[in-house]
């Protein structure tokens, strides 16, 4: 499978979450990507530098066909805005269990709209776990995601990243999805 294909099913899964988070919620949701591109482990922390330490990040491991690992990252402050959008309420200082539970559902429902796009265009059939939210710095969240498919010092270990834009309420919240497919599910160089 090609990077052109990741990136077509990108841009479909992302339109798809919005319809699907749109019925969810009662209201308006979009999500588009607004930058595709493949980059290597060692710099993928470099290309999600916007993203303030600690991250809250969605953690899904996927099993199947194009099994990997995908993350869907915000700023700590760009969480609580987007808690905030679809919820219609501030979160207090901290994330609390039902403010950690609406980012679980928007990873859960963007990372599977992706995979269910993914797997159409390729025949392949895969299955998402439930997912986990972690605040932790981003070198913790990326390294256990690389290290749960990859033997550790593997050269080669390529991401697909996207930065995705959530717009709900009004609001315009950015977040970095990023997927690491099983090794040899993903033809060609990085970019």
């Amino acid at each position: 499978m090609g990077i052109d294909e990741f990136v077509g099913a990108v841009d479909a899964g992302l339109r798809q979450a919005g319809r699907a988070l749109s019925a969810m919620l009662g209201q308006p949701v979009e999500c588009r990507p607004e930058a595709i591109r493949r980059v290597r482990g060692a710099e993928l922390q470099k290309a999600m530098a916007e993203l303030k330490e600690p991250v809250e990040a969605v953690y899904i491991a996927v099993q199947g066909g194009l099994g990997g690992a995908a993350l869907l990252a915000f700023s700590a402050e760009s969480s609580r805005e987007l808690v905030e959008a679809l919820t219609g309420e501030a979160p207090p200082g901290e994330l609390g269990e039902m403010e950690r539970s609406v980012l679980a559902e928007v990873g859960n429902v963007t990372v599977t709209s992706f995979l269910n796009v993914l797997g159409e265009r390729t025949g392949s059939v895969t299955a998402p776990s439930v997912p986990e939210v972690v605040e932790a710095p981003l070198a913790t969240v990326v390294g256990r995601a690389t290290a749960a498919l990859h033997a550790p010092g593997e050269d080669g270990v390529s991401w697909l990243l996207c930065q995705a834009r959530f717009e709900a309420a009004g609001r315009r919240v950015l977040a970095q999805l990023a997927y690491l497919p099983r090794p040899a599910s993903v033809a060609g160089d990085p970019a």
